[in-house]
C-alpha cells in the first residue's frame, strides 16, 4: 500500500468537499435507505471527509449555542461600578396637596453612591466619555398613604463639587415623575455627569424650602 504524504491530502479536500456536499444533497432528497453513502476503505482518502464532518458539527454547534445564548436573554448588561460607597440614610417629607395641606409624610431613602462608566437610559446602554464618569444615586421612596402619588424625586438632592456649594447641580438622569402606589415602596435613581478629577463631592440632601443635610462621599 502506498502513502501519501500531508501536502497530497491537503490538496485533495477541496474535492473530498464537493463529493461531500454532492452525498450529503443525495441524503437530504432522497430517502435514507436508497443512498448509498461509503467512505472510501483507503485511510488517508478518509481523513479529508472526517476533518470536513468534523468542521460542519463543530459550525452546527457553535450556531446553535449562540442562538440559545441569544434569544435566551435579551436584557441590557453593563459594567459593574467602579466605585461604591454605602450610604443607607432615611429622610421623611411632608406630602401636600394642592391647597398646602400635609396629607402624608414619605420616605426618602439614599441607599448608595456610584461611580459607573455605563448606566441604562430608557433601556439603552449609555457610556460616559474619556474623562467623565456617572455619579448614581439609588434610592427608595416608601407611601404609606391609601393612594398612589406622583414625586419628583430629583427635587430632595443637589449636588455639590470641588467645594463649590454655590453652585448646586440638579439631576440629569431620572426617572421623574415617579409613581409610587399606595401602600407600597418604590426603588428608582438619580444620576449626575461628572467629571473624573472632581473632588469634595457632596450630596446635599432636603426639601427646596426646607432644612438640609449634607452627605460628604469619600470613594
Amino acid at each position: 500500500m502506498k502513502h501519501r504524504n500531508s501536502s497530497t491530502i491537503t490538496l485533495e479536500l477541496p474535492n473530498a468537499m464537493a463529493v461531500f456536499i454532492s452525498r450529503f444533497k443525495q441524503i437530504v432528497s432522497r430517502p435514507l435507505a436508497r443512498v448509498n453513502f461509503k467512505l472510501p476503505r483507503d485511510p488517508q482518502k478518509k481523513l479529508p471527509y472526517i476533518l470536513l464532518g468534523v468542521i460542519i458539527i463543530g459550525a452546527v454547534g457553535l450556531g446553535i449555542n449562540t442562538l440559545v445564548k441569544t434569544s435566551g436573554d435579551s436584557r441590557v448588561e453593563i459594567k459593574a461600578a467602579r466605585a461604591t460607597q454605602a450610604i443607607n440614610k432615611e429622610f421623611s417629607f411632608p406630602l401636600k396637596d394642592d391647597k398646602g395641606k400635609v396629607v402624608t409624610t414619605i420616605t426618602y431613602t439614599v441607599e448608595a453612591a456610584e461611580l459607573r462608566d455605563e448606566i441604562v437610559v430608557k433601556g439603552q446602554r449609555a457610556s460616559s466619555v474619556r474623562g467623565r464618569t456617572f455619579l448614581t444615586i439609588p434610592l427608595k421612596i416608601n407611601n404609606p398613604y391609601n393612594q398612589a402619588i406622583e414625586i419628583q424625586s430629583k427635587d430632595y438632592i443637589r449636588l455639590i463639587v470641588n467645594g463649590k456649594d454655590k453652585d448646586l447641580l440638579a439631576a440629569d438622569i431620572h426617572n421623574d415623575p415617579v409613581t409610587v402606589q399606595a401602600s407600597s415602596t418604590k426603588q428608582t435613581r438619580l444620576g449626575f455627569p461628572i467629571n473624573d478629577t472632581d473632588k469634595n463631592i457632596v450630596l446635599r440632601v432636603g426639601e427646596l424650602n426646607g432644612t438640609k443635610e449634607d452627605i460628604t462621599l469619600t470613594f
